[in-house]
């Protein structure tokens, strides 16, 4: 179980370890991992950094995870243990599903997120690639506050009630579902 106060230190902690090795605002950062608490707060504090979050099926054959790298420019990835061969090997790593690398990466403390423009890219979801290779579809700050704020006040009440999250959290339905209702005061029950 994670409460909101440790779901947005460890965001925060994401942000300044992003930005302690070097990336800067705009950077693409990929996440290759199956679901977990620690994928859902490595999205939002890549966002929280000013970065670009690039969820990657992994299902997906690493010809076409390449693909992914280089066409979005990722410059940093999230991966588990299962997944870490599918990534580049030149690419710099940190392992979600290994509490002691997760824990050095993080780098504790206050974060103030840039204030980003409702156009600015927020994260870049790939398309399945059922007719050649995957297209990247770039989706924005404004979009996603507006989907969430809209969801959360003409959707049933989620304040103080359990959502179970199935979907995987590369596709849009899981990632939306997570953060509608943690914005709603709801309870994430993740199915990883």
């Amino acid at each position: 179980v994670i409460e909101y106060a440790q779901l947005h230190a460890d965001a925060h902690g994401v942000a300044r370890g992003l930005i302690r090795r070097g990336l800067a605002r705009g950077a693409r950062v990929g996440l290759l991992a199956a679901n977990s608490a620690a994928y859902l707060i490595a999205f939002i504090g890549i966002m929280r950094a000013g970065m670009l979050a690039v969820p990657i099926n992994f299902k997906l054959t690493r010809e076409t995870i390449a693909h992914i790298e280089g066409d979005s420019a990722i410059a940093f990835m999230f991966v588990d243990g299962e997944r870490r061969h599918l990534v580049d090997a030149t690419l710099p790593t940190v392992r979600l599903d290994e509490p002691g690398e997760w824990a050095g990466f993080l780098d504790p403390g206050a974060h103030s997120s840039p204030v980003m423009r409702d156009d600015e890219f927020a994260a870049i979801l790939y398309t399945s690639g059922s007719t050649g290779q995957p297209k990247g579809v770039p989706l924005t700050h404004g979009s996603y506050v507006w989907g969430v704020d809209l969801l959360v006040a003409s959707g049933p009440p989620m304040r103080g009630k359990r959502v179970l999250v199935a979907a995987p959290l590369f596709h849009m339905n899981g990632l939306l579902m997570c953060l509608l209702t943690t914005v709603a005061g709801g309870t994430v029950v993740l199915l990883c």
